[in-house]
Order: structure tokens, then sequence, then C-alpha cells
């Protein structure tokens, strides 16, 4: 079920870029930006599905060693996986910030905003 994580995962931001790209669109840098970010990001979904259904030889071999057979290296596959995770996160994360920049409100407040974003990252 663990193999199923990081499909969702990129849905899920994939919807967050949705909403980013309702909010903060309306300049055609940020939108596409979003959607760049976007396409990327349902491309990694497909790609890491694909090679996480297909990883081993027979597929059924995940499951039932007895069967005999052959997986690709794993370990390097998940921190190749986590890797490009945390690569989308950190470009969806500075989406918001460019949105905050072009916001018309005076300095200090716009600092205050980004502050208290930033505290959510943490």
């Amino acid at each position: 079920m663990h193999n199923l994580y990081f499909p969702v995962l990129a849905l899920v931001k994939s919807s967050v870029l949705f909403f980013l790209l309702r909010l903060g669109g309306q300049k055609p840098v940020v939108r596409r930006a979003i959607c760049a970010l976007n396409a990327l990001n349902l491309a990694l979904m497909v790609a890491i599905l694909s090679v996480t259904i297909a990883e081993c030889r027979p597929i059924a071999y995940f499951w039932d060693v007895s069967l005999g057979g052959t997986c690709i290296n794993q370990p390097l596959f998940y921190l190749w996986q986590n890797g490009l995770n945390i690569l989308t996160d950190l470009l969806a994360l500075g989406v918001p910030v460019c949105i905050f920049f072009g916001m018309k409100m005076e300095r200090r407040m716009r600092i205050v905003t980004l502050y208290v974003f930033f505290l959510g990252f943490m």
C-alpha cells in the first residue's frame, strides 16, 4: 500500500497548484509557471506509478518471493522518488512567494504575510 503514497501525494499537490492558479494566475508569468509545475508534477506521478507497478518481474514477486524473480534497486528508486518529490515541493512553495510579492499592499504587511506563510512551512 505504501507504493501508492507518492501518486496520491502528487494529486494533492496538483489540487494545491490549481488553487494557486485561481488565486494568483492573473499574471502570465505566474500562470505559465504554475501550469509548467503542474505538468511536471503529473508527469512524475505517471512515471513513478509506472515504475512502481513494474518494479519486480514478475509483478507478484514483490509480495511473494517464493515465485522467483528480480526487482529493480528499490532503495535507489525510493531515494530518487523522494528527491524528486522534495524538488517539486520546493518549487510549489516558491509559487505563493511570487504571488505575495506581486500583491498591492504595503511592504510591512507583505513581510508579515510572508512570515505567517513560512510559519506554516515549519
